[in-house]
């Protein structure tokens, strides 16, 4: 939520606009993928970036804790696991 009221929340005091205006317009940084010298595959941003700007939304695969289990339990038998919960 913005904070501004519009889901049904109480707004928050002198917010009167949604302070997520990047995320709102898509105004995202430009991410690649590549490989890393420390471990594996990783994300890199194309152009300098400062400490907390806004870098993108991470929209990655949803699944159930069942299946995030099962797929945890081969991941440690590789030695591979990267599990967001």
């Amino acid at each position: 939520s913005c904070g501004d009221g519009t889901l049904g929340e109480p707004p928050r005091p002198g917010q009167s606009q949604c302070e997520n205006m990047r995320l709102l317009l898509r105004q995202q940084q430009r991410i690649i993928l590549g490989r890393s010298d420390v471990a594996g595959w990783a994300a890199f941003v194309k152009n300098p970036v400062n400490k907390n700007d806004y870098l993108g939304e991470y929209m990655g695969e949803l699944i159930l804790h069942r299946e995030a289990d099962k797929r945890g339990k081969i991941y440690d038998l590789a030695n591979s696991s990267f599990l967001l919960i």
